[in-house]
């Protein structure tokens, strides 16, 4: 089966040119289940066990996953959270196709649907109620799979049923969770969802961020430790054509960064990595991971490590790259700029700098990511805009749907279907008008399935 690099009419440029590997083979009833319903029934067996999603009790001691995606069977025990411990990375995808690896957060998200925003202190009954996995990480993975990339999550995990939850959907869609990091205490992430059906607003009652747009957050620490550096230690990064961050914990983040670099610079182009980041939260922790989104270079000649980008993120710690960073790069004879790292920045990001659209955002804040670094930035119906290595301003419009029905995720579809169209080697112009189109077709839908 061949993914479709497009398939989304409306004026953006044609994309129907066919890309190589699988259509994830999970299957499409949707993301999310709706209230009213059993959700440890989804893949759970028959009447005779009683309601287990997890399936197949009592059968030798094991449990079966019946959804049709890759997962493996798992040995009986507390969770399959705590089944994810000790796993070997995976192989590569079929056909022997590199995956794309994204580094973040998953959450469980508790959606319930309203005419209209409730009044405070007021008794409203939802339209639909469901329980959808979340986190701007694992939604990418979603998108990807969907959009028929062969990926896989990485990310803590609490014990409990929660977490089982969000990895059985994660399983759901064909996404490899190998490398999700089982955490001895602390609960999985949560966020309250009040979404509006008249006007496809949502406001999010959420673990971690910040007041944006017509979101309301409210913070509540989990104590859900991160990643660490020495997790990503596990990754084998030879099975992998490309890795995303979720800017998080900058520290550890950027010495994970470092270690592609360093992989990337001892082996020939061909076998190089590339990464992105998404700077989301307008924290001061996180904005140095700007200067990170590396850039490698090489040319005839040159041994490994020659001529590599090296910006003053790339030394022990993190330290911010202040508003005039330029990185320093190599000048070897012959180099020539070979990956670039795109990183993503938000509206909320943005606006936190005081810029007002999204080419006054690269503007300002272009000096702050390494020459030869791809920018991006999505502006809702403004559409998206970028800056490519060689300074070239791109912009693509907004596709909005008819009806706008679901925002939730948008901008993680939007960044997922960036990073499928430059991984399979598109313009910069032809992935910000898919990555527009795509998030067009999302808001239109409750979830995900029928993006594609």
């Amino acid at each position: 089966m061949r993914a479709v690099l497009g398939g989304v009419s409306g004026g953006g440029v044609c994309m129907a040119a066919p890309f190589p590997g699988p259509a994830p083979p999970g299957a499409r009833g949707g993301s999310g289940v709706a209230a009213g319903s059993d959700w440890r029934r989804r893949e759970g067996s028959g009447a005779g066990a009683g309601p287990d999603w997890r399936g197949g009790a009592g059968r030798g001691g094991r449990r079966r996953c019946r959804c049709r995606c890759r997962c493996r069977a798992e040995r009986s025990g507390p969770s399959m959270a705590a089944g994810a411990a000790g796993r070997r990375d995976p192989e590569p995808g079929p056909a022997g196709e590199k995956r794309i690896l994204c580094v973040g957060l998953v959450c469980l998200d508790i959606i319930s649907v309203v005419e209209a925003y409730p009044a405070e202190d007021s008794d409203t009954r939802c339209v639909s109620q469901r329980w959808q996995r979340g986190g701007n990480a694992s939604n990418s993975c979603t998108v990807l799979a969907l959009l028929g990339a062969p990926c896989a999550f990485m990310g803590s995990l609490a014990p409990g049923l929660a977490a089982d939850f969000v990895l059985a959907d994660l399983r759901r869609y064909g996404v490899d969770v190998g490398l999700a990091v089982p955490q001895a205490g602390g609960s999985l992430p949560a966020s309250v969802v009040i979404a509006s059906a008249s006007r496809g607003t949502r406001t999010i009652l959420h673990a971690h961020g910040a007041a944006s747009g017509s979101r309301t957050i409210v913070l509540y620490d989990t104590n859900l430790p991160e990643v660490t550096a020495r997790d990503f230690e596990r990754v084998d990064l030879s099975q992998y054509k490309w890795i995303h961050w979720e800017a998080r914990n900058a520290a550890e983040q950027a010495a994970m960064m470092r270690r592609v670099e360093r992989h990337n610079r001892a082996r020939p182009p061909a076998e190089w990595v590339r990464t992105s980041v998404e700077v989301e939260k307008p924290r001061a922790e996180l904005l140095p991971l700007m200067g990170l989104g590396h850039v490698v270079r090489g040319g005839a000649g040159a041994g490994p490590g020659g001529g590599a980008g090296r910006g003053r993120g790339s030394g022990a710690g993190v330290g911010d790259p202040g508003p005039g960073h330029r990185g320093v790069q190599g000048r070897g004879a012959g180099a020539g700029l070979e990956q670039a790292g795109p990183v993503f920045i938000s509206k909320d990001v943005a606006q936190h700098f005081g810029y007002r659209s999204a080419p006054e955002a690269l503007q300002g804040l272009r000096s702050r990511v390494q020459p030869g670094a791809t920018l991006i930035c999505a502006w809702a119906e403004a559409g998206a805009d970028a800056v490519g290595p060689g300074g070239e301003l791109v912009h693509s419009d907004a596709f909005p749907p008819e009806t706008l029905v679901d925002t939730l995720g948008a901008g993680d579809t939007f960044n997922a279907a960036v990073i499928f169209a430059l991984s399979a080697g598109r313009s910069l112009q032809d992935a910000l008008t898919f990555g527009c189109q795509i998030a067009g077709r999302k808001c239109g839908i409750q979830g995900f399935d029928g993006i594609v």
